[in-house]
């Protein structure tokens, strides 16, 4: 797991990003991170039913859990950090990212989600590095829309 981590670690950061190419990024550890979650709940479930015969405890199995969420998630810290430090973006630009996932989730249950989806990102993302509130003109198609295809 470590050497995982260090290797995303070292494959991300000596790299220059934008707001626009580092939402795919973003998006994706989320996605990591809901998978990490549902692997630990069966995990437990399995853990649960099946017949362990005292090999271990529940306080050494759950330690063992979160040190494994820690491990990954201060891989993230970390990562992004110096992802943010290197590349000169702004901690805003997280924000804004944040509005533009919350809106996907809100629009996907609408009839339009590609059209209104795409214009809002184009609008927020090309906005990120100048600071909040959008605007700023066409993005050039990137973001939020082309990071789900």
């Amino acid at each position: 797991i470590v050497t995982i981590s260090f290797g995303e670690i070292k494959s991300t950061v000596f790299k220059k990003y934008t707001p626009e190419s580092l939402f795919p990024i973003v998006a994706s550890d989320i996605v990591e991170r809901f998978y990490l979650v549902v692997d630990l709940i069966f995990v437990l479930a399995r853990l649960s039913i099946s017949p362990r015969g005292g090999a271990f405890t529940w306080s050494d199995i759950v330690y063992w859990l979160v040190f494994l969420v820690a491990i990954e998630v201060g891989t993230d810290w970390v990562k992004f950090c110096l992802i943010f430090k290197f590349s000169d973006l702004k901690a805003s630009t997280l924000e804004v990212y944040q509005e533009v996932l919350i809106a996907d989730i809100l629009l996907c249950r609408s009839g339009s989600v590609d059209d209104v989806s795409r214009l809002f990102a184009e609008g927020a993302l090309s906005g990120a590095g100048a600071g909040r509130g959008g605007g700023g003109g066409g993005g050039g198609g990137r973001g939020a829309a082309n990071a789900r295809s």
